[in-house]
């Protein structure tokens, strides 16, 4: 397997980005063109998990994943809890694990989970800084530390084997208080027990930018924060393939496991807006709306809006996506397509394609559902009631096969 020699400083990443050799033959481009199949999910849920005032197991607090397992059965990684909970297909309660510590089989910040094809929930404890494997009946495995940095991407392959995405954040500490930046998104495998994982390539992660604070001529404080309509990188798996959505482009990117590009998948269809004058000022008086609603000052949230938005150059166009979701059993890959932060109470758009990149279906999915896992005939995500509690659900959903 190629391995990348990367130092770290300050967060940015140096490799060997190397351009392909001149006289390589272009990899294979599957293109999609409308009309294109509409798929739907049921009007009301399958299976629905949750409490106002119940047994304790059935109240949901801060839901971090959910998926459901071969046999119908679902699992819940709790964040309030620190829990994992397992139900069968009626969606009672069978068992649970974890809880808060830094014990084996404990938790104490999960930030990203994913389940396998064969049932297995793996997760990555940010705090505990290690990665944990747990059996469908809810038995602890083991455990492997890993020293990931930043946000983490879990996706499993048809294997037992997981891609893991780490977004690397970098800073800009230029002569002004705001500067723009871009993060890396380093790509690795799980291996085996002495390796346990092997870097794979490093890709460009998402725009952000640095606020730098100065005092007498110097840099005396700094924070990263995300990009107004920043693009980003997505990272999927489908049948042996990494699959990235690169830098917010239209295009999903196939690669194999030594980092080469083996595919391209083309939409004629999507063709992101430029960003208007009108969504700038939409994006500053949201950043006000949401100041006034967590009670912080509305002048400096007005003001680091402005800021931000002047360094996106005029000629700007929006992403094309910002989520992907990949099913190891069907080799399915789900493309959602861009939210506006204040569009986030609508129903949203996803793009279904089979594991070489031909558009399959479109599918709606409602507002208010985060969808969380994908697959054959089934979707299920979080959903929230007006009280604020939450509730895990899976729909069933429609196809034409």
């Amino acid at each position: 397997m190629k391995r990348l020699c990367f130092l770290v400083l300050w967060g940015v990443i140096a490799c060997d980005g190397a351009p392909a050799a001149e006289g390589r033959a272009s990899p294979p481009l599957t293109e999609s063109s409308p009309p294109y199949t509409e798929w739907a999910l049921d009007a009301t849920p399958v299976t629905r998990i949750g409490a106002v005032d119940g047994a304790p197991e059935y109240e949901l607090s801060r839901v971090g994943y959910a998926a459901r397992l071969s046999d119908g059965g679902l699992v819940v990684v709790d964040g309030g809890s620190n829990e994992l909970r397992w139900f069968d297909p009626e969606g009672r309660f069978q068992v649970r694990a974890g809880g808060p510590g830094q014990g084996p089989g404990e938790f104490l910040r999960v930030v990203a989970a994913t389940v396998t094809a064969e049932d297995t929930l793996v997760l990555y404890d940010t705090r505990n800084q290690r990665l944990s494997w747990f059996g469908p009946e809810g038995s602890f495995s083991r455990t492997v530390p890993v020293g990931l940095l930043g946000a983490v991407t879990l996706v499993p392959l048809q294997d037992s084997r997981l891609v893991i995405g780490e977004e690397r954040p970098t800073y800009n500490f230029g002569r002004a208080e705001y500067n723009s930046t871009r993060d890396s998104v380093l790509i690795m495998l799980t291996g085996g027990a002495t390796a346990p994982l092997d870097t794979l390539m490093r890709r460009p992660g998402r725009e952000a930018a640095t606020w730098v604070g100065h005092a007498g001529g110097e840099a005396t404080a700094h924070r990263q924060m995300a990009m107004p309509f920043g693009q980003t990188t997505l990272v999927g798996a489908v049948a042996g393939s990494i699959v990235m959505v690169e830098g917010g482009g239209k295009d999903l990117t196939f690669f194999d496991e030594e980092g080469e590009v083996v595919r391209v998948a083309h939409r004629t269809d999507v063709n992101p807006p430029l960003l208007s004058v009108d969504l700038r000022r939409k994006y500053v008086t949201n950043a006000v709306q949401r100041a006034r609603n967590e009670g912080r000052p509305e002048g400096p949230a007005e003001i680091g809006a402005e800021h931000l938005l002047e360094l996106i150059p005029e000629d700007y166009r929006l992403p094309a996506f910002d989520r992907i979701l990949t099913d190891p059993v069907s080799g399915r890959i789900w493309v959602r397509d861009y939210v506006l932060t204040w569009n986030a109470a609508k129903d949203e758009s996803w793009t279904v394609y089979d594991s070489i990149g031909r558009v399959v279906a479109r599918v709606t999915t409602p507002a208010g559902l985060d969808v969380m896992q994908v697959s054959l005939g089934h979707v299920v995500g979080v959903e929230q009631d007006e009280m604020g509690v939450e509730y895990v659900v899976e729909y069933l959903l429609k196809t034409q096969d």
